[in-house]
């Protein structure tokens, strides 16, 4: 929809009482009654002019990341796997046995053949059919002492795997049960502390980046290893003198972790399963508890939200003008009170684009156009926490820098006079000679000043304003 837009300039003829109206496209503007307008006087000045922009940003705490009960081994997996164990040892030590007897059996039937033999002296007759026996006494020994053989060895192998299935059953063992406390909504957790508990077994918060996955023991290797070092020395379970932050468990390792379960009130194993820590990058604060007391740890269960404990700010810049922002950026964010400016500082800015839906798109085309402009995300820390209180996902403002000039003449916007052919001027004062100088304008400034240059404008002059 075209707009027919009418702009009248009016000259203020001084000492005199005449109106001058010229008007686009020729129309004649109505006579008017002169209005004295009160004027004053500003100095032309040499000043740093900064424009910002505004641009709509959310206050909270950051990304969100969901702790759920780990997917390893039961407890009951584990018992089964013992069990399994337990039998393959003693099929081992019965087949064993088993092949022992045979060998006996085997060497007393040969041995009784052999005297036979020995006693068939001459005797034709005897000694052929005591040389039978005998060979028939080797013949079953050998396949006797075969099979017996072949069961031991089977059963070895059948020992050897499941050693092997429970060696990996209690390496992913996880901590199982029912969950028996949880902490409120707001709570920050520190290394160290409980994150909830599983059948009254705390699950601590300890630093690292590199999230549980195994049970932690002898001969692990590994930079949950690692993490789980360098907590037990920073809660003071261990020092540097006696445990090496070399990511392999080792009896240090043990010992430490012996000294933490016994500060816990735990059994002391030495070893810590799976869903017995949780690691963080840092302090985290509870932002929902997902799930109910007395509900089962089940794998996958999810159980807490959790949000880095500092506010940050999320703004979304349009993506054409992400270079005028970059990490390091001293900013100001305008509080949900509408009054509060708080410093920020940019701490990163999105390489990715994101392209909004173009809700109202084709209803009049400005409107829409412009809610589909790609954006890109620009995070903020704020310079004193103390300033966001506890409010979160609030809806603020972030000021950027768009442009800046440093040392240039300016004038108060309120100094420009609307010329009719379309230029602007400044009408200069000396006494009680008033002249007007046509300017070129530069940037305008949120002090209200605005960049100008004109033939004869210098520093110092004063320039006719409205009166306040």
């Amino acid at each position: 929809m075209s707009r027919v837009v009418t702009i009248a300039v009016v000259a203020l003829i001084a000492g005199g009482a005449g109106l001058v109206a010229v008007a686009l496209r020729g129309r004649p503007a109505p006579v008017a009654a002169v209005t004295a307008v009160p004027t004053g006087t500003a100095r032309v000045t040499r000043a740093d002019i900064t424009s910002h922009q505004r641009i709509n940003g959310v206050l909270g705490y950051g990304a969100t990341w969901t702790v759920t009960a780990p997917g390893g081994v039961t407890a009951d997996a584990v018992r089964q796997a013992q069990a399994a164990a337990t039998t393959a040892q003693a099929t081992l030590s019965t087949a064993t046995q088993a092949a022992q007897d045979t060998a006996g059996a085997n060497q007393l039937a040969i041995s009784q053949a052999q005297a036979a033999v020995d006693a068939a002296g001459s005797n034709a007759a005897a000694l052929a059919q005591a040389q039978q026996q005998l060979a028939t006494a080797r013949q079953h020994a050998q396949q006797s002492q075969h099979q017996a053989d072949a069961q031991v060895t089977t059963a070895r192998v059948g020992l050897q795997n499941a050693q092997a299935a429970l060696q990996a059953a209690q390496t992913g063992a996880r901590l199982d049960g029912s969950i028996t406390w949880l902490p409120a909504a707001g709570t920050v957790i520190q290394q160290g502390q409980t994150l909830y508990t599983v059948n009254g077994r705390p699950v601590a918060l300890l630093y690292g980046a590199q999230p549980a996955y195994r049970q932690l023991g002898a001969g692990v290797s590994g930079d949950d290893v690692r993490q789980l070092e360098q907590g037990l020395i920073a809660l003071g379970f261990a020092t540097a003198s006696n445990l090496s932050v070399d990511g392999t468990f080792t009896s240090a390792d043990a010992a430490a972790v012996d000294r933490w379960q016994a500060a816990l009130g735990v059994p002391q194993t030495g070893t810590v399963r799976l869903g017995e820590v949780v690691f963080a990058s840092g302090p985290a604060r509870v932002a929902l508890v997902r799930a109910a007391l007395g509900a089962q740890a089940a794998p996958g269960t999810q159980l807490l939200d959790l949000t880095p404990t500092r506010h940050s700010v999320t703004a979304q810049l349009e993506a054409s003008r992400q270079q005028l922002v970059r990490p390091g950026d001293q900013v100001s964010v305008l509080m949900p009170d509408g009054r509060t400016n708080a410093p920020g500082t940019v701490v990163d800015v999105s390489r990715v684009a994101t392209q909004p839906s173009s809700q109202g798109q084709g209803q009049g085309g400005g409107q829409g156009s412009q809610q589909s402009q790609a954006t890109v995300a620009v995070t903020v820390s704020l310079a004193d926490e103390t300033t966001a209180g506890t409010l979160d996902q609030a809806p603020v403002y972030v000021s950027v820098t768009t442009a800046s000039k440093k040392g240039v003449l300016a004038v108060p916007v309120t100094a420009l006079l609307a010329q009719p052919n379309g230029d602007y001027a400044v009408a200069i004062r000396s006494g009680a000679e008033r002249r007007l100088v046509t300017v070129h304008l530069g940037l305008f400034g949120d002090s209200g000043l605005v960049e100008v240059d004109g033939a004869g404008l210098a520093e110092g002059q004063l320039v006719e304003v409205p009166a306040r």
